[in-house]
């Protein structure tokens, strides 16, 4: 059986939000009107919103209308990543009402959501993880997470010590990682923040 599990460490306003897009994996998250733009604040921080729309980047959700906090599947840009394990090699960069989203499908049907306000987002507190069954925080996970601009790599370091670059492309990172305990991110303006990882 896959699971998935994901958390961030001081990130009490995040949201897991529904493991297939189910209707009451939402009910979870606050009602909020549905964007029609990408919000200004959002494309300033992340290249990967100020980008044209492709045919590839909108998917298709398995309920009709908006996402978590208003989040919109027809202004999601959307970057391939290696297919495998619990991933269907698809990760989408959501913006929503004051929240941005990432939403990764999954390999054997349905998609993750992992919201995280914008304030958050920009200072790279919105991560993920795909994880097989098994005990928490053992074995190989693909962790993906979200970075503002100027960010080129992140580093993630395992439960064994062993150091990772993971480099950043389109705002967006993501690695296979056996064991992660920590992420670390030197953000422009304000330096090295170090996170648990999921």
């Amino acid at each position: 059986m896959l699971v998935l599990t994901a958390a961030v460490t001081a990130a009490a306003s995040s949201l897991l939000a529904g493991g297939s897009d189910a209707r009451r994996g939402h009910d979870s998250a606050p009602t909020l009107t549905e964007i029609r733009a990408v919000p200004h604040a959002q494309a300033a921080s992340f290249g990967i919103l100020r980008r044209p729309l492709r045919s590839t980047d909108p998917f298709r959700g398995l309920h009709p209308g908006s996402g978590p906090f208003g989040a919109n599947p027809a202004l999601a840009r959307t970057v391939s990543e290696p297919r495998g394990g619990l991933s269907a090699g698809l990760v989408s960069v959501v913006p929503a009402n004051g929240w941005v989203c990432l939403r990764v499908p999954f390999a054997a049907g349905g998609a993750q959501w992992w919201c995280q306000t914008l304030a958050l987002a920009r200072t790279a507190k919105l991560v993920m993880a795909l994880r097989p069954a098994g005990p928490l925080r053992d074995g190989a996970q693909l962790l993906i997470g979200l970075v503002p601009d100027g960010v080129g790599a992140v580093t993630v370091v395992t439960r064994t010590g062993l150091r990772r670059t993971i480099p950043v492309r389109s705002n967006v990172y993501d690695a296979q990682v056996d064991a992660p305990r920590s992420v670390s991110i030197d953000l422009p303006g304000i330096g090295i923040r170090r996170y648990r990882a999921p």
